[in-house]
């Protein structure tokens, strides 16, 4: 369970730990008002946001792997992601590190483009090089995803990703045939 949204349910070494709740988007709202620079995290306590994955090994203890709170503007389209949903993306390991870590040589398939996006030195969003290893979304995950926001069992991935994650698009709608990992 990714415990970055809805409300803040306790704080544990002055890391704001998150449960599920209605209130995500003011969260995600918040957190890209106080963020002056919008490539670095926020943390309520010390100045950067720090989202923990956990996992049933890790449950009851602290969060263990840090997801970047992006808040800048695809360079292809111009559709803006706040929270990339990397915990959703495949492959794991080195390509995805880098993503996390916002740093180059990996890329994401845009939501909204389906262009490779990537990081250069300054953690600025840039096309990516052809040459880099691409991440996508696993369609299992984002479903899972969509079940843990309360987004009706009927609703389209699609019809989600633009109510509750990718409400800014540039010159696409996010998901729409998006080639997902296998």
């Amino acid at each position: 369970m990714i415990c970055c949204r809805g409300t803040a349910d306790s704080r544990r070494n002055g890391r704001a730990y998150i449960s599920p709740g209605p209130a995500a988007v003011k969260v995600r709202k918040l957190c890209r008002a106080l963020s002056d620079d919008s490539s670095r995290w926020y943390d309520f306590v010390r100045g950067s946001l720090e989202f923990g994955v956990r996992t049933p090994e890790n449950s009851r203890s602290e969060a263990n792997v840090s997801v970047p709170y992006w808040s800048q503007s695809c360079p292809q389209c111009g559709g803006y992601i706040a929270d990339p949903l990397l915990e959703c993306a495949l492959p794991k390991g080195h390509s995805l590190n880098l993503l996390l870590q916002m740093r180059p040589g990996s890329a994401l398939l845009c939501p909204y483009c389906r262009e490779p996006i990537g990081f250069d030195d300054q953690g600025t969003l840039i096309g990516a090089d052809p040459d880099w290893p691409q991440v996508r979304y696993s369609k299992a995950a984002l479903e899972d995803k969509k079940q843990s926001d309360g987004a009706p069992a009927a609703m389209s991935l699609e019809e989600w990703a633009k109510l509750y994650r990718f409400q800014r698009p540039g010159t696409r709608e996010p998901l729409e045939n998006y080639p997902y990992a296998p």
